[in-house]
């Protein structure tokens, strides 16, 4: 009897060691697990919205521009077309003018990964790198923030975004950026102002 009882808890402990060892391996793949290759092209799937909001600060002091630091906030999707390139809508609101109004911009661009390009689809997809672009109109109630085109111009906004993913849907971003109001219409063209953007906010992975 002592002697059975012995192999039994010989082999149990054998088993439970097996088990242990196995799920150890499993968690350490789960962890380290490469970023997703994204297969055929589907509309419905890899989209992500996010909201970010942060301090707006002028570059340089420009003449008939809003000089002032201001708040934004930032609502985008996107759509991953590849494991390289997505493309982004997005809007964004800033006050102007010291508050007295707000600015209202509405964008379409592109991002690009920098971690995938560099390391590739085996890179864990913990942390990435997004070069952004995107271009647009905006309108300005105010009219301060670029007065020599009155209420609406166009818009162009270049930067850099951090994301650190925290569970499997969330990430988490910092956003790097420049903004620079432009106009093509009329006698008043080119760039009249240019601002940058540190911005902190939340990203969700359908």
């Amino acid at each position: 009897m002592l002697k059975r009882l012995f192999k039994f808890g010989f082999f149990a402990s054998l088993l439970m060691c097996s088990v242990a060892s196995f799920a150890q391996e499993e968690l350490m793949k789960l962890e380290s697990k490469p970023k997703k290759e994204l297969g055929a092209f589907d509309l419905w799937s890899d989209w992500t919205v996010g909201l970010n909001g942060g301090l707006t600060l002028p570059i340089e002091k420009v003449e008939n521009a809003d000089n002032s630091a201001s708040y934004g906030f930032n609502l985008y999707f996107s759509k991953q077309l590849n494991s390289l390139w997505s493309v982004v809508f997005q809007g964004s609101m800033h006050d102007v003018g010291n508050g007295v109004g707000k600015s209202l911009a509405t964008t379409l661009g592109c991002s690009f990964s920098i971690m995938d390009a560099i390391q590739g689809a085996e890179r864990e997809a913990k942390w990435n790198v997004l070069a952004l672009a995107t271009i647009g109109l905006g309108f300005d109630k105010s009219g301060t923030l670029v007065q020599s085109f009155g209420n609406v111009y166009e818009m162009l906004n270049v930067g850099l975004r951090g994301s650190w993913m925290v569970s499997e849907h969330w990430m988490a971003t910092i956003d790097a950026a420049l903004y620079a109001p432009f106009g093509i219409r009329g006698a008043e063209t080119g760039f009249k102002a240019m601002y940058s953007n540190i911005s902190v906010g939340a990203v969700y992975k359908f």
